[in-house]
């Protein structure tokens, strides 16, 4: 039985990474997190320097080095080198979206039956947050894989009776913590060290699990894992990694909303009813349950996994939807326990219909989306993409009836998931990449090379400096001002410039008196996701008098 449970956990974990592929090369970079970090990681292939982190000339002081490491490590391994499409770096986290689908399974079948289990994973690899991280090249789906397996080990440890012969479960433990830290600093200290907090606080009797963690041999272990890289960062940075990570990013977002991310408490419950489709909707209709089952051990460990976690990032004024996204695990354990282990009466019937509108909302709003926003945006519609999104609906909606009568629950978490999969292939697979006008940083960079008259030629923008425009078109991208632009000029050998036409007159007339002459050489009009504004990329090359 273990070995085949083990077989079908692996299988699931395939079949997920499967369905985040779809999307991976037709979706340009999305502005702005995930080229500083692609382009942070490319950076470390081209200077061979793994110690420092640096977008361009700027240091990039924000996050720790794992993300960064794991990223380089597919470039070089693919073969491509610095030269690696994008799709090489998102790897990094499909698989590790994988493995936290598959160390969800692992956490479940300390608390539940193999059916149980398989279904938790199940609905972690169907949620709409997950597959979003699993195809964007950022820290969040490998910060998620990390807790998973730190998560899933303490559950074991903490539900035995006696100390391990072996130092088996406290070494995936206390090396999940250490990843996770190298991955994205303190947050596995708040959500790990928030659970342990609470099983104490609710269960003071089962105190003796922390000697099982042994934290003594655990601790040496994770400073002799991560303090060679934060010593040698220090020194590289001279401390300014510690003043930018710690001072302004992670303590900057706990005190002010930094960078237009402010929202009220709450904010995080109301937007999950969306990110973490369908979820929440299956939460909602399992809530009495767990209410009276709240003594039971997964009920208890659920809670200690989220409670403490989410009361601080609904405190924190700093929101960002993939904040909560380590909780979410704890979610689907809940979820799988109420319906499919203890198979429990799903509350009153208003209840039950709520859940079900919110079950058939998301897939029906999605599929309006797939026509929608080709119409407003001026791109083709993908007609292959509306068709899988009908079909989406209308499982997402076949999934709602059933839940509504609480009829054939197996047959109603499998509509929902081949629901999401269907939408999940829809919009990354057929949908997104047809949006030609919100991949603008890609048709420029494409033009830029077109029109050079050499065969490396730099970029030189003005009227929009996304991140994903130095990505694409090289590290030497010049992102400047209009007064900046023609002194930048005669700085590289083959210059081609992108100028928004807002700044078109600025740039001619700087030109003119610098004696310099621009040939027009097309235009690329779209639309910048970083800030949503519009714009028209003029593209200019020079010539002599």
């Amino acid at each position: 039985m273990a070995a085949r449970f083990r077989l079908c956990v692996a299988l699931l974990a395939v079949m997920a990474a499967l369905t985040f592929l779809p999307g991976l090369a037709g979706v340009g970079p999305i502005d702005r997190d995930e080229p500083r970090y692609t382009q942070a990681s490319k950076q470390m292939v081209e200077r061979g320097d793994y110690v420092d982190i640096r977008l361009q000339e700027q240091p990039r002081y924000k996050k720790p080095i794992g993300i960064y490491w794991l990223q380089a490590l597919f470039v070089e391994v693919s073969g491509y080198g610095a030269d690696a499409p994008l799709w090489v770096y998102r790897l990094v986290s499909v698989l590790s979206a994988a493995l936290a689908v598959a160390g969800t399974c692992w956490a479940a079948r300390a608390f539940l039956g193999p059916q149980a289990a398989l279904v938790a994973g199940g609905l972690l690899a169907v949620t709409i947050i997950v597959g979003f991280e699993a195809r964007i090249a950022k820290t969040d789906a490998a910060l998620l894989a990390t807790i998973v397996l730190a998560q899933a080990a303490l559950a074991r440890l903490w539900l035995m009776e006696a100390r391990p012969r072996f130092f088996g479960l406290p070494f995936v433990f206390w090396l999940a913590v250490s990843a996770s830290i190298l991955v994205k600093g303190p947050i596995v200290l708040l959500v790990t060290g928030g659970t342990i907090a609470a099983l104490l606080f609710v269960g003071p009797e089962r105190r003796a699990f922390l000697t099982r963690l042994t934290p003594l041999r655990g601790l040496a272990m994770t400073v002799l894992l991560v303090a060679p890289w934060f010593v040698a960062i220090w020194l590289a940075s001279d401390g300014a990694f510690y003043q930018e990570a710690i001072l302004n990013d992670f303590l900057g977002k706990a005190a002010t909303g930094q960078e237009g991310h402010w929202a009220p408490p709450l904010a995080h419950m109301f937007v999950s009813v969306g990110t973490a489709w369908p979820l929440m909707a299956l939460l909602l209709i399992s809530l009495p349950s767990l209410w009276v089952l709240r003594r039971e051990k997964l009920v208890v460990f659920c809670a200690a996994w989220v409670l403490p976690a989410w009361i601080v990032f609904e405190a924190v004024p700093t929101k960002l939807p993939h904040y909560t996204l380590p909780l979410v695990p704890a979610l689907a354990l809940a979820v799988s326990a109420v319906l499919v282990e203890w198979r429990r009466e799903l509350g009153p019937r208003w209840l039950r219909i709520l859940a079900a509108v919110e079950l058939a909302a998301i897939p029906v709003l999605l599929m309006l989306a797939s026509v929608g926003l080709p119409l407003v945006l001026g791109d083709p519609i993908s007609w292959v993409g509306v068709i899988l999104s009908i079909a989406g609906a209308a499982l997402g909606v076949r999934a709602a009836l059933l839940l509504a009568a609480d009829r054939s629950r197996l047959t109603m978490i499998g509509s929902v998931a081949a629901a999401s999969v269907l939408l999940g292939v829809a919009a990354w697979g057929n949908v997104l990449p047809k949006l030609q006008s919100v991949w603008l940083s890609g048709r420029v960079a494409a033009a830029a090379k077109a029109a050079a008259d050499c065969p490396d030629p730099t970029l030189i923008t003005v009227g929009n400096h996304e991140p994903s425009l130095v990505f694409l078109a090289g590290t030497e991208t010049r992102l400047e001002h209009h007064g900046g632009a023609i002194h930048a000029i005669s700085q590289v050998a083959c210059p081609v410039l992108a100028v928004d036409e807002s700044h078109v007159d600025e740039v001619l007339a700087d030109a003119d008196a610098a004696g310099i002459v621009l040939e027009r050489r097309g235009s690329e009009r779209g639309v910048n996701i970083g800030n949503g504004r519009s714009l028209n990329m003029v593209i200019y090359t020079t010539k002599q008098r």
